[in-house]
């Protein structure tokens, strides 16, 4: 049947940690575009999730799930942005029987995603 193009409605950008330049020119540590594509996107219903303290305050992680047509090379190292959001890949599903989508489960909230 495979994944009906109408559903990827969402432009992201799947990024890994890598070498980007400051405005002077000089080399830092940061995030590169390893692919951009269409997903479909979906977001836990209710409340977030309160995942622990970070100095000293309480945050709130909402997990989406980015569906994406079949792609190998992506893991838990790497994040998801959409519309400027950094997004936390928490975990990458493949669908390896028909090979029609990958999921990427993401955390938004914790840790800068």
């Amino acid at each position: 049947m495979g994944l009906a193009a109408g559903s990827l409605n969402r432009r992201i950008a799947i990024q890994k940690p890598g070498t980007v330049k400051d405005p002077a020119g000089q080399p830092i540590k940061g995030w590169v575009d390893h692919v951009i594509t269409w997903a479909n996107v979906k977001s836990q219903t209710g409340m977030g999730t309160i995942a622990g303290e970070q100095s000293g305050v309480a945050t709130s992680v909402t997990r989406y799930s980015f569906r994406i047509r079949y792609r190998q090379g992506i893991d838990a190292s790497m994040r998801v942005l959409m519309g400027g959001i950094p997004y936390d890949i928490t975990s990458v599903q493949m669908d390896e029987d028909r090979r029609e989508w990958t999921d990427l489960v993401c955390n938004r909230g914790a840790n800068g995603g």
